[in-house]
């Protein structure tokens, strides 16, 4: 497995068989907002998380997240854009719950590295809506694999020690 590098994203494709090895909510004080589903699986109750006021995701805070079984989580939601402060303190205006999350992306398109120099150029890139997500780290899985950014190369470094495990 690789580390590959488009814009200011570092990425890696992993084999959707070893995903579950991964412990990807492991730490403190993140909003995850995954793909939104119009019916939520059987152990999600409603009101333990928050559908984005655009029905374009599905907030789940740390909190949330750690009364569910991870790997249960990462094979019922096929995307997952993660950030790591909570709005309250870096969002006030709460920007971040209005837009408009996409979670359509094909992975084979995104698994080509753009160097940062064209980052102003990437308006015909697959990589779009993931630059005006903005989020720090995130998973996309499709039936056979999954597509791991992160804005830290030591924390997908990190992954892939565990991964391989």
């Amino acid at each position: 497995m690789k580390v590959n590098k488009s814009y200011n994203y570092y990425y890696c494709l992993i084999p959707t068989k070893i995903f579950d090895r991964l412990n990807f909510f492991n730490t403190p004080y993140f909003d995850y907002i995954f793909n939104y589903y119009s019916s939520f699986p059987i152990y999600i109750e409603q009101g333990i998380c928050d559908i984005l006021p655009n029905k374009s995701g599905i907030l789940f805070t740390q909190q949330v997240l750690q009364q569910f079984d991870p790997y249960q989580i990462m094979n019922d939601f096929t995307s997952c854009f993660v950030f790591n402060l909570p709005t309250e303190i870096c969002n006030k205006e709460q920007s971040r719950y209005r837009k408009n999350f996409t979670f359509d992306f094909d992975i084979i398109e995104l698994n080509k590295e753009i160097p940062m120099d064209l980052i102003l150029q990437y308006e015909e890139s697959p990589w779009k809506p993931i630059l005006e997500i903005d989020a720090d780290f995130f998973y996309l899985r499709n039936d056979n694999e999954v597509l791991l950014g992160s804005k830290d190369y030591k924390q997908l470094e990190n992954w892939l020690i565990e991964v391989k495990k």
